[in-house]
């Protein structure tokens, strides 16, 4: 049944490690597909281990730098 869907997740992130760990693990248990599931990471120069965290999830796209505010 979920063969036609894909998901498109947007995360603002700024030293947020101890909660993308959780995060990508709820992700990794569901029943989406991996490949239907595309994980977008906004972070604003994180200095913990958010950006290596979120690199652990096989469907993500992570943009660096300063940006205007949080969503």
């Amino acid at each position: 049944h979920f063969r036609d869907q894909h998901l498109d997740i947007s995360v603002v992130t700024y030293n947020s490690a101890k909660w993308t760990e959780g995060f990508i693990q709820s992700l990794l248990a569901q029943k989406l597909p991996l490949n239907q599931i595309s994980l977008y990471f906004r972070d604003n120069g994180s200095t913990d281990q958010t950006l290596h965290i979120a690199q652990s999830f096989p469907n993500v796209t992570i943009k660096e730098g300063p940006f205007n505010g949080f969503g």
